[in-house]
């Protein structure tokens, strides 16, 4: 998927979320999106290397226990769109 069109899918995802979104909420939309997709590493690539997006905070997903899988903790960066880009 070219960088371009990458960066108008992670704006559109996080204007659609209307507020931070995790970097995890960003793949899922592009997944949805396209049949192809895309992987982890170059969305967090794209949204770390543009200044349209700047680092929010860092949510963390608690996953139960169960008989079949120990519980897990899952750590994202979220992400919001600056307003002003500086040139």
């Amino acid at each position: 998927m070219a960088r371009k069109h990458l960066v108008q899918l992670a704006k559109r995802a996080l204007i659609d979320a209307d507020g931070p979104a995790t970097t995890g909420a960003i793949k899922d939309f592009i997944d949805a999106r396209y049949k192809w997709g895309t992987t982890m590493n170059s969305v967090s690539q794209i949204l770390s290397r543009n200044p349209m997006f700047q680092k929010h905070e860092f949510v963390d997903y608690f996953i139960a226990q169960t008989q079949e899988k120990p519980g897990y903790r899952v750590r994202q960066q979220s992400w919001i769109l600056v307003e002003e880009v500086k040139a």
